[in-house]
Parts: C-alpha cells; structure tokens; sequence
C-alpha cells in the first residue's frame, strides 16, 4: 500500500511532498517551523507542499498564536483516510482510461511501420498512402492483440487492487485536538456537581 501511497504523493506535489508525508505520517499536530528545520526546505515551500495537500483534504490543522511574536503557527496532521479516497479514485480514473483504450482498439484499425517509427489509424495512414513519414517504409496491418493483452493485465491489476482496497486500507489516525479534550473534562465537571 506504501508504493500507491507514494505514487499518489509524488503525483500530486512532487518528491519534496514525499518527503514531507514521510516526516508527518506518524505525527499529530506538527509544526510547519518543525518541518522545514528538520527537512532543510524553506518555509514558504513547506507551506506550499501543506496547501496541495489540505486542498485534497489530506491534512488537517490547527493554528495557535504565538504570544511572543503576535504571528500565527498551524499544526498539520496528515489523514490517511484522505489518502486511501485518494488513491481509490486515482485507480478508478485509470480504469476508466483503460476501458476506453481497449475499446478503441477494438473497434479501429491500426497500420505501423515496421520499423516501429509510427502507429496511426487507417484514416491517417491513407493520408500518408500507406508510407511511415519517418522513414518512408510501406505500413503493415498492426496486431492489437499484445496491446490489448497488456490493456487487461493492468485493468485486472487495478481491479484486483480495488478489490482488496478496503482490506489493505490504512488505519485512520484519529485526530486529538484540546478542544475536544476541554468538552470531555467540562462534561465530566458537571456530572460530578449534580450528585
């Protein structure tokens, strides 16, 4: 699941994203100063990586006042639910490309080269007259049926995977945050007056 999850990051904020999940997926509630002391990133970048993540609901924070300064400092917590909704529907839109490649390769006809310069349609293998514009050799009829072998190997891959999603999900960090610490104890105060 850690390779999908990976993917995932990389795909949406980069290798520094990366390193960013790594350092903040185990942790509750901390600091964007931490991060980039720790990651050598300035903090501008980290704050920039932490905005990709929240606007795919991927994190969560908290923002407390520093009394010294007067400025704010926020408290990230990475969701891993978030990331697994994530992942899943980045696996379904690949299927759905996947289920359209397949289709179009059933119903067009292809023409290559030999030569495997250019693979195009029959419409735009008449507009060359049947000849590679790479290397002038005569176009042969392609066989789609290794592309599409392929095809449905990765759809039954990413089927499979989708299958067993809910098995391999990763368990959801509760967040704690001393609001709701502060309600159970005042809950707890007034159970205690009342006897």
């Amino acid at each position: 699941m850690d390779k999908y999850i990976e993917e995932a990051i990389i795909e949406l904020v980069g290798k520094e994203g990366l390193s960013v999940y790594l350092l903040l997926k185990n942790k509750e509630n901390y600091s964007e100063f931490l991060l980039s002391e720790k990651l050598k990133i300035n903090i501008n970048q980290i704050r920039n990586i932490l905005y990709k993540f929240d606007s795919q609901n991927l994190v969560s924070f908290t923002r407390k006042k520093d009394r010294k300064k007067g400025w704010y400092i926020y408290y990230w917590t990475f969701r891993h639910d978030q990331i697994n909704e994530l992942i899943k529907r980045k696996k379904l839109h690949q299927l759905k490309i996947i289920d359209e490649q397949i289709m179009k390769e059933k119903t067009v006809i292809y023409y290559s080269c030999p030569n495997k310069c250019v693979r195009m349609t029959i419409e735009d293998a008449m507009e060359y007259a049947f000849v590679c514009p790479e290397c002038g050799s005569i176009f042969n009829p392609d066989d789609s049926s290794k592309r599409m072998q392929k095809l449905n190997e990765e759809k039954k891959e990413i089927q499979e995977l989708l299958d067993n999603f809910e098995k391999a999900k990763i368990k959801a960090i509760p967040v704690k945050t001393k609001k709701n610490l502060k309600k159970k104890k005042t809950v707890k105060k007034k159970k205690k007056s009342r006897k």
